[in-house]
């Protein structure tokens, strides 16, 4: 942190630090009632969902299929802000039951952490030795478990805070030994407040010291371009917001809180460039994504702007009807406790369109990755570069287009391919150049994957595609491409030589109606 924000802000956090711990210490519990009328809603439509998969005989949620730990822990915050009847006796089975399936192994690397299913259990692999479960679930769990402490910790008995505190110690002795890598940003975030936290709770000065080095890290590559190093997630996004918002609401040092507050308005200011509220989509780049379309599954970015919106343009799909991960809704009442309004220029851009613009963001501390994006009234498109961690090809999106299709839905595409990608979105325009993995042969073919109801292959040519509500030109010299159909639209494979290094194709793309671009 620099010596600028010491002086200027350092008074201002002091007095943050003060009336925040006041505050926990002099107020009542938060209640579902005390909640904004949209957080509200959407909180208790989680609830209806999580009660309905509450398994009474094992205490904890889940059913023949397995127990979710994870889940189990988010559904406990959901009980205690409700608080109706018989929500303690099951907060108090939780709590029981997640003790007993922690790992207690302090010469394994799955020391601290949580089988993803009650049933599961560690193969006790060496402290050097590749974690066998989840090492994830150790900020997961514990934060939830730190929230039952400091938010409803007056409404717990004393043998359920023994148990907290015994699991929240252990995840910070297994975390401590893991050390989370800064550029890991949503896990970093949870990691360096779960330390902070134990090392004071339990007057351990080597947690206190690393938790405030990985925060200042953090801090530092966020300031440097004003972006997380794990770029542009509708889902972790999510989870970056809730870290902070932990940092922020319960503050481990008043210069993590200052923190949290800078990084937090800098976070919201990206998502609203970004964010399309006609398409109610993310525009492209994406690091990580499960989908493609936020209406169609649980991004957790998407549960964040549907605190802010009416249910009606919110990018979430119905509470109602089943989902592509639904289970990501436990994690809603979380959310809930430790959100804020965003800064107030902020809500206008997520309920409306506010014009057409051109995006481009260096990537985190080292900024040599670079997204790109063009956002238009019908037509969005998003370039970047591959991350240097793609270790999940499917979540990796480096080049994406979404449009208003014909009948009034989001359509979109995304290149797909066994190679590293570097993608330039402009004005109507994606220029894609595809590089061969060091030391490995370069994949088939270029992909594209098309979502498109109604497109049909005899419409898509080598040189000039005709979809639902868009035009594409394409130019390059590859071969003309492969099409097959599908429900929901094309795949469009344009074959390479085995021994190619390198390849080129670049899109002109024009939403139906629109006037072309000028040359």
């Amino acid at each position: 942190m620099s010596r600028h924000f010491n002086i200027l802000k350092g008074g201002a956090l002091l007095l943050l630090f003060a009336l925040s711990s006041a505050a926990q210490d002099g107020q009542s519990p938060k209640t579902m009632a005390s909640l904004p009328p949209l957080v509200r809603e959407l909180t208790a439509s989680a609830m209806q969902y999580m009660d309905s998969q509450w398994d009474e005989e094992a205490g904890l949620v889940g059913g023949r299929g397995g127990h979710g730990t994870r889940a189990s822990a988010q559904y406990a915050v959901g009980l205690m802000l409700r608080n109706g009847p018989g929500d303690t006796v099951r907060v108090r089975r939780i709590i029981e039951a997640l003790a007993r399936v922690q790992v207690d192994a302090p010469d394994s690397s799955d020391h601290g952490t949580w089988p993803g299913g009650a049933e599961d259990r560690s193969t006790l692999p060496g402290r050097h030795a590749e974690p066998s479960l989840d090492p994830n679930w150790r900020e997961f769990i514990g934060s939830a478990e730190i929230l039952l402490l400091e938010e409803f910790g007056s409404l717990l008995d004393s043998p359920s805070i023994v148990l907290l505190e015994q699991c929240i110690r252990r995840a910070a002795e297994g975390d401590h030994e893991r050390s989370v890598r800064p550029q890991y940003s949503n896990i970093a975030l949870m990691s360096a407040h779960l330390l902070g936290y134990a090392g004071r709770r339990f007057d351990v000065a080597a947690w206190r010291k690393h938790g405030g080095r990985l925060a200042g890290t953090i801090y530092r590559n966020f300031k440097k371009n004003g972006s997380f190093d794990e770029y542009n997630s509708p889902t972790y996004g999510g989870v970056d917001l809730y870290g902070l918002g932990l940092w922020r609401t319960h503050p481990v040092t008043p210069e993590m809180a200052g923190m949290a507050e800078e990084m937090e308005a800098g976070f919201w200011r990206d998502i609203a460039a970004f964010y399309h509220p006609g398409l109610r989509n993310l525009c492209g780049p994406f690091d990580r994504a499960y989908g493609m379309d936020m209406r169609q599954y649980v991004a957790l970015a998407g549960v964040w702007i549907a605190f802010c919106v009416p249910e009606d343009l919110a990018p979430l799909p119905s509470a109602t009807a089943p989902a592509a991960k639904d289970g990501e809704r436990f994690s809603i009442p979380s959310y809930a406790l430790v959100r804020r309004e965003p800064p107030p220029e902020i809500l206008p851009q997520l309920r409306q369109f506010q014009g057409e613009r051109q995006l481009c963001r260096p990537i985190g501390y080292g900024g040599k990755r670079v997204a790109t994006a063009w956002l238009s009234k019908d037509l969005m498109i998003g370039g970047g570069v591959t991350p240097p961690f793609k270790d999940s090809p499917e979540q990796a999106h480096p080049a994406t287009a979404h449009w208003v299709g014909p009948e009034g839905g989001t359509c979109w595409m995304r290149l797909r391919g066994d190679f590293g990608v570097k993608a330039t979105a402009g004005s109507n325009t994606l220029t894609i150049h595809c590089t061969k993995y060091y030391g490995l042969k370069m994949g088939d073919s270029v992909q594209f994957e098309v979502h498109a109801p109604g497109a049909r292959a005899g419409a898509v040519g080598p040189g000039q595609w005709h979809l639902p509500g868009l035009d594409v030109k394409v130019n390059t010299k590859l071969p003309a491409p492969v099409i097959s159909e599908n429900a929901d639209g094309l795949e469009i494979r344009y074959p390479m030589d085995k021994n190619a290094r390198d390849t080129g194709i670049e899109l002109v793309l024009t939403h139906t109606g629109e006037q072309p671009p000028k040359p």
